[in-house]
């Protein structure tokens, strides 16, 4: 095989488009030409294949990807069209002369075979990722218990990579997150936002149930129990949800107590899990009720409709960042910055990263301030506009 086009046509019987020479066929003619060959006579370089590759993937995948025309000869714009053709898209060629440089124009010119095609391969393609996904979850499930997630995630990232989704992504769960955080946190716990209207409420509740899976009552008495005994023994937050390596990066040595519900119900300011269960509104306790379901449901919804890559970037990714990102810095981080549970204080410099929880003392010392931090700060915080939003609606 060779990538020379004129020793290729010499293999190729070129009467089906005429009997031109080479040089009077125009370029959307030898591509289609080369794309119509069952057994290729040409050979990609490595670099090109790799580029090729890329390119359908993104085109599967309907994210963006742009590349220099240059990068991509005939023979790889023509392995592109077969490529396309095999999965059961049509790229129409006629007078494309001139092939397109990013997927989303690319895009613009492929069009599918028929409906049964498409739901042919719409459903081939869900079943064998959900085969994949399910084998793997399987797998690392039996295999690596608690941290199978941040494997899953990390397979799933590298495997669907794109900096598009990976940037965007990151964007959004960084808004997300810290929105939800405030939700989880002012709204369930101290009661500081009351949205307006039900139906936003709801949808506040719902969508911060499905990335969080500690259910509301239980965390609203968690935290609460922890307001109470701050700075104490008693504070069962203290080291509860970090790591033994954490736990000795933080306090010199590992924290014995485990994160668990209080049993102590001496204070008569520490509601119980089942009164701050009744209190709720009849939507918000069926989202309590079967939180379960609702999270599972939700997500291989998410996971058929929009496919694993989004699936991985844009919910599982905010699953994993809502339950870590919380953990590790809300919980751990800003509470315990002085390594001792007696001498926490406020830590500006996490205020990128944790926004208003990064002025942890100062929110315990003012628990009914709903934005906390120097006057200026709340201007730079997310969840301030999020505030906003949540009792004006």
């Amino acid at each position: 095989m060779t990538n020379n086009i004129y020793e290729i046509f010499k293999s190729i019987d070129t009467s089906a488009w005429g009997n031109q020479t080479i040089d009077q066929f125009a370029p959307w003619e030898l591509r289609d030409i080369l794309s119509a060959q069952q057994h290729p006579h040409y050979i990609l370089t490595t670099a090109e294949q790799t580029l090729v590759d890329i390119i359908v993937k993104n085109i599967h995948n309907k994210t963006e990807y742009n590349w220099n025309s240059a990068d991509l000869s005939i023979l790889g714009e023509a392995e592109i069209q077969k490529i396309l053709k095999k999965s059961g898209h049509e790229l129409q060629v006629n007078n494309l002369n001139t092939f397109p440089s990013s997927c989303h124009k690319l895009c613009k010119h492929i069009t599918r075979y028929s409906a049964f095609t498409q739901i042919n391969e719409i459903a081939k393609y869900y079943i064998n990722s959900c085969k994949l996904l399910s084998y793997w979850i399987y797998k690392l499930i039996n295999k690596f218990s608690v941290n199978s997630p941040t494997i899953i995630l990390v397979i799933g990232m590298y495997i669907y990579y794109t900096p598009t989704l990976l940037i965007s992504a990151l964007i959004t769960g960084y808004v997300l997150t810290n929105c939800m955080a405030m939700n989880l946190h002012e709204y369930w716990v101290h009661d500081l936002i009351k949205p307006k209207n039900r139906i936003i409420g709801f949808i506040f509740d719902f969508i911060t149930s499905i990335l969080w899976t500690t259910t509301r009552p239980g965390w609203r008495y968690v935290h609460s129990f922890h307001h109470i005994h701050w700075k104490t023994a008693r504070d069962l937050d203290a080291g509860a949800y970090a790591t033994p390596w954490l736990q000795y990066l933080l306090f010199g040595i590992p924290e014995k107590n485990k994160h668990m519900i209080p049993t102590d119900q001496t204070d008569s300011t520490l509601s119980t899990r089942d009164e701050n269960f009744n209190a709720l509104l009849p939507e918000s306790q069926f989202l309590v009720r079967y939180a379960g379901y609702i999270r599972i449901v939700t997500h291989l919804l998410f996971l058929l409709i929009c496919g694993p890559a989004i699936y991985i970037y844009f919910l599982f990714l905010q699953f994993w960042l809502q339950t870590r990102y919380i953990v590790y810095f809300n919980e751990i981080v800003t509470h315990h910055n002085n390594k001792t549970r007696y001498e926490e204080a406020d830590t500006p410099y996490l205020f990128p990263i944790c926004t208003g929880t990064a002025y942890h003392n100062t929110h315990h010392m003012h628990a009914d301030v709903l934005v906390v931090g120097p006057g200026w700060v709340k201007y730079f915080n997310v969840q301030y506009y999020f505030v906003i939003f949540a009792i004006s609606v």
